[in-house]
């Protein structure tokens, strides 16, 4: 048989800090600590320490980003704001 294959890096733990959080989302402490006082972003606090779960933070960070409108999306929503106008004005 050949060479035995190399073990890889060790997976890094899935838990991290804010800080590390503050690097990934590029929002201030004040930001996040406002989005965990809301239950806004996903977290978990280990006695007084909050802690993140890199996964769960990237998987919020992909529901909150919001694609590009393209042109047609853009007519089609012109298009039902000036029909709703129309009809509240008859």
């Amino acid at each position: 048989p050949g060479p035995e294959p190399k073990p890889g890096p060790e997976p890094k733990d899935d838990r991290t800090g804010i800080d590390e959080i503050k690097s990934l989302t590029g929002l201030s402490y004040s930001q996040l600590y406002k989005l965990t006082a809301n239950n806004a972003i996903p977290h978990r606090k280990f006695g007084k320490r909050l802690i993140f779960s890199r996964k769960e933070v990237l998987n919020w960070m992909e529901q909150q980003t919001t694609g590009k409108e393209t042109s047609r999306e853009q007519a089609a929503r012109q298009l039902a704001k000036l029909a709703m106008k129309r009809a509240k004005n008859r």
